[in-house]
């Protein structure tokens, strides 16, 4: 009887361990993550007047990430794991040694796995030649730089199961010496960071910590030519303070501080202009009266801790995170005088996928002239027009060229014919779902005088210019978002 009384306790126990994340959920949901991603929501049971087929497993996925006690039972899981075995339970985090956490996702990186091809860097190149180049046709100042992944300079606490690598190269090591050869005003920070004594990542983040933040300040600055505060005489008070953002992934609840180097807040005389509720936001603008010239700022998770000192360094600034960069307006918004590009290695890729909206220059006369004497073929390339999504006030042109018509630097052209008027353009060179055979033009719309267009596509390289598609395009037939 006693053996009977206490499986049936036990059963019992284990459906209210079972029941306590569903039922809880009434009271104590979890609404809030620290894991980089967004929380899925309550789906649906009817979609357009029609039965969600997908509701059971969305009605899933939103009980994982919203059942009662989540973040905690994540952190003890994730101290079992990590303290344990050295494993994380969280996708996006690896757990190294003596303490250091590391991005899942530059892992191919570091590896040296899952490379880019000769084509996507030289995409990647040179789409931000013709942004550089548009940048100083504008009148402003361009400089490039890359922070590198936290791995990429200290690897020796990555978990010991990535100690193989694949190559020994790395794609931002070839891109560094092809922004050289192309002219871009690339700061190294490669070089800066990996030449210093002191660590200048931080063990549980992602990122840089105050004082890399400052180098790379002084190096993008110096690159750019201007005057500003070097903060070498200033006093920095260290503090163990920091929770980074892969400690708040792993351990929700039980993160611990890390130690970061501070200015005294009376150093930044800056103000924001923007309705700012921290430096994630998207578009933030300052002012800074002991400051001259104006600055516009790209930038990822890396520009926070560069956003004070740069803020501090002109007399307005602004700062976007938006992709593709809407260089065009911003630029006639803002007339920098500076305009700063800064993208983590590991989405350097991006310069391929997600070009910057301007329209592409103009060839020169010997180019136009080889247009003339091109050999034509039909159906090499693919033609498609669309109001672009991130700038209704242009067109997008895009398309792919077939591969026997392409080369490693195969520079791609946009001819268009509008009534009497033709007009070429160079293209962006586009990489989308490994595919780097594409292109991509933003056309202006007050640039096109009627309704009836005619677009070609051109390619041009060692080995002749060929004309590899026409087609004709009534514009008002074209979705628009309005």
């Amino acid at each position: 009887m006693m053996k009977k009384t206490c499986k049936i306790i036990y059963v019992v126990l284990i459906v209210i361990v079972m029941l306590v994340p569903f039922a809880g959920m009434t009271f104590f949901k979890t609404d809030t993550t620290t894991e980089n991603k967004r929380m899925a929501e309550m789906p649906a049971i009817k979609e357009d007047g029609k039965f969600n087929k997908d509701y059971l497993s969305d009605l899933g996925t939103y009980f994982n990430d919203h059942f009662a006690f989540r973040n905690y039972l994540v952190d003890a899981d994730s101290r079992v794991q990590s303290g344990v075995f050295g494993e994380s339970n969280v996708d996006t985090v690896l757990v190294g040694t003596d303490g250091w956490l590391y991005y899942s996702a530059t892992v191919d990186n570091y590896l040296g796995q899952n490379r880019m091809s000769d084509r996507t860097i030289n995409n990647c190149v040179h789409n931000m030649k013709l942004f550089q180049d548009y940048v100083e046709s504008q009148g402003a100042k361009f400089v490039l730089a890359v922070p590198p992944n936290k791995n990429s300079l200290y690897g020796d606490n990555m978990p010991y199961y990535y100690s193989y690598k694949v190559s020994d190269g790395s794609d931002i090591a070839v891109m560094t010496e092809k922004f050289a050869e192309a002219g871009i005003n690339y700061v190294d920070l490669y070089d800066l960071l990996k030449n210093q004594d002191d660590t200048m990542y931080l063990k549980r983040d992602s990122h840089w910590n105050n004082m890399g933040a400052l180098l790379a300040y002084n190096d993008i600055l110096d690159a750019a030519k201007v005057d500003h505060d070097s903060y070498e005489t200033e006093i920095f008070t260290r503090k163990k303070d920091y929770v980074g953002d892969l400690n708040s992934m792993i351990y929700p609840v039980s993160s611990q501080p890390e130690w970061d180097m501070y200015l005294d807040d009376d150093i930044w005389t800056y103000q924001y202009t923007t309705d700012t509720k921290s430096v994630e936001d998207i578009k933030i603008s300052t002012s800074c009266d002991d400051a001259d010239g104006s600055l516009l700022m790209y930038r990822d998770s890396f520009g926070n801790t560069l956003l004070p000192y740069m803020a501090n360094a002109f007399r307005t600034a602004s700062f976007s995170k938006n992709i593709p960069y809407n260089i065009s307006s911003d630029m006639a918004a803002n007339k920098p005088d500076v305009v700063v590009v800064e993208k983590v290695e590991r989405n350097i890729k991006e310069f391929a996928s997600d070009p910057a909206v301007f329209q592409g220059p103009e060839p020169g006369a010997d180019e136009i002239l080889s247009f003339e004497n091109a050999q034509t073929y039909h159906d090499k390339a693919t033609v498609k027009v669309k109001e672009a999504d991130s700038n209704i006030n242009f067109w997008e042109i895009d398309g792919a060229v077939s591969a026997d018509k392409m080369s490693v630097d195969t520079c791609i052209y946009v001819v268009v014919t509008d009534g009497d008027a033709t007009k070429y353009y160079e293209a962006f060179g586009i990489t989308d779902n490994n595919e780097s055979l594409g292109y991509r033009l933003y056309l202006d719309k007050t640039s096109v005088n009627s309704d009836d267009i005619t677009v070609r596509i051109y390619t041009s390289d060692s080995n002749g210019t060929s004309q590899v598609a026409e087609k004709n395009v009534d514009l008002t037939t074209v979705e628009t978002l309005n």
